[in-house]
């Protein structure tokens, strides 16, 4: 018996010999400090320690924690792709206990990827900022919610590249958050579970205008079983902004769109707010209809939006169609914007005659 202890314990002290070390979390943060150039994601001199933050040989048994913080007029940008790495916090410092302000910008080839914790503004009294115009982000761990706005100020605005997450996208979900994420031109959001606009928080969607440019998608939420893969609450708002190209080809509207095979569909909380508005100079068409969410489920939507303040509803109105699966709204003139409109089409004519 003893000899088989004996043989039993000098295995085990084998196994302690040969196995990989826990892994290890090397905290580095943005310092910007002396001999930084620019604001370069690339360049050790701006990251204490003066190095640029990297997963050795060993791969992810050392995880790299990066905290930025910096001003918006000196964002941090990437602009190739930079080594993965484990947590991103946005405008927080010292392990993610020190509030503070912090931008991230990727454009051009930048490429960044996080395998586990993301949050933007997290902490009460932060603000944290990610703008992408080109490039890819993704959070790749798929038990790890991107949260923005979770008890401080966050922020996502993508007009061109990519984001995608493999799992939750909470805007506002903390009870002092306030977040917001602007989808415009060529940008790509693909979530790969629920997209959440405004938990006990506040949170602002907004799809700003047609998709327009190279790589340009739908925003889609493609949560696994026939369960919710959209959810805005009391204290969220959907805000969709219609540009010429919308009125001139509605198909090309942005749409948020709720695939997956099993099924997947919309949750609106009594109190949910969506808002419309025109961009800028455009020319509105009349009786005009866009499509500006789909979904797969035959679950039954509860129509639990309102429109919100400031929206003319003589003008505006939406319709949740349970039988087709989607929610469309439609812009219609009130009929003295028509009067006029044809009384300058009559001015036009006149003159024409006169000449």
């Amino acid at each position: 018996m003893r000899g088989e202890l004996q043989t039993l314990g000098i295995a085990v002290l084998a196994c302690a010999l040969i196995a990989p070390p826990a892994a290890a979390t090397t905290v580095i943060d943005w310092d910007g400090g002396p001999g930084a150039t620019g604001g370069a994601w690339e360049t050790g001199a701006n990251w204490e320690g003066d190095a640029v933050p990297s997963n050795d040989a060993m791969g992810d048994s050392i995880n790299v924690g990066i905290h930025v913080n910096n001003s918006a007029a000196s964002p941090v940008t990437i602009t190739s792709a930079v080594d993965d790495i484990q947590k991103l916090y946005i405008g927080a410092g010292d392990n993610n206990s020190t509030a503070g302000e912090g931008h991230l910008t990727i454009s051009g080839a930048g490429d960044l990827t996080v395998k586990a914790d993301m949050s933007f503004g997290g902490l009460s009294g932060s603000t944290g900022v990610l703008k992408i115009t080109g490039g890819s982000f993704l959070g790749e761990k798929s038990n790890k919610t991107l949260q923005v706005g979770l008890n401080g100020t966050g922020e996502i605005d993508i007009s061109g590249g990519s984001l995608s997450t493999n799992q939750h996208l909470y805007l506002g979900d903390g009870a002092t958050g306030d977040a917001t994420m602007i989808v415009s031109d060529a940008a790509d959001v693909d979530v790969s579970a629920v997209l959440r606009v405004g938990g006990s928080g506040t949170g602002l969607l907004v799809v700003d205008g047609s998709k327009s440019g190279t790589g340009a998608d739908d925003i889609e939420a493609k949560r696994g079983g026939d369960r919710t893969s959209y959810e805005q609450g009391a204290n969220g708002t959907l805000r969709f902004i219609f540009d010429q190209a919308a009125f001139d080809t509605p198909a090309n509207m942005r749409k948020i769109t709720l695939t997956n095979g099993n099924g997947g569909y919309p949750e609106f909380t009594s109190g949910a707010k969506l808002d419309v508005q025109l961009d800028g100079g455009v020319t509105p068409a009349e009786n005009t209809t866009w499509t500006v969410m789909t979904w797969t489920s035959n679950t039954a939507v509860a129509d639990n939006l309102a429109f919100a303040a400031g929206v003319d509803t003589n003008t505006w109105s939406y319709n949740i169609d349970n039988t087709n699966k989607k929610m469309t709204i439609t812009y219609v003139p009130e009929p003295a914007t028509m009067v006029l409109l044809g009384l300058g089409g009559v001015g036009i004519v006149l003159r024409r005659r006169r000449r």
